[in-house]
């Protein structure tokens, strides 16, 4: 499974209501240490909207900056929650000394 098919396991869901069909995306927000998630609405769709355009649907949920960014050093894209900044991830960040 590649990096981009795990975020969007992890952090993209669909609910089918009767009247509706709901993408929503985990966004990571931080208390000290602590992380969060919560679960905010993105794409409201027909409920006769087809499955694989629902699936195209939750698959672009990963494109969106304001929920998700890649990393200049690796090239990895990780939820904004887990950036140290813009443009580098926690893990990146660690390895050039921050302590988190």
């Amino acid at each position: 499974m590649n990096k981009d098919q795990e975020l969007i396991d992890e952090f993209v869901r669909v609910s089918e209501y009767p009247d509706v069909i709901v993408i929503f995306v985990g966004d990571i927000t931080w208390s000290g240490h602590e992380p969060s998630m919560k679960w905010v609405p993105l794409v409201a769709l027909s409920p006769d909207t087809p499955p694989h355009k629902v699936q195209q649907q939750a698959a672009s949920v990963i494109q969106r900056k304001r929920y998700f960014a890649v990393c200049k050093e690796c090239s990895q894209r990780n939820p904004v929650g887990w950036m140290s900044s813009v443009t580098l991830c926690q893990s990146c960040a660690e390895e050039q000394g921050a302590v988190f």
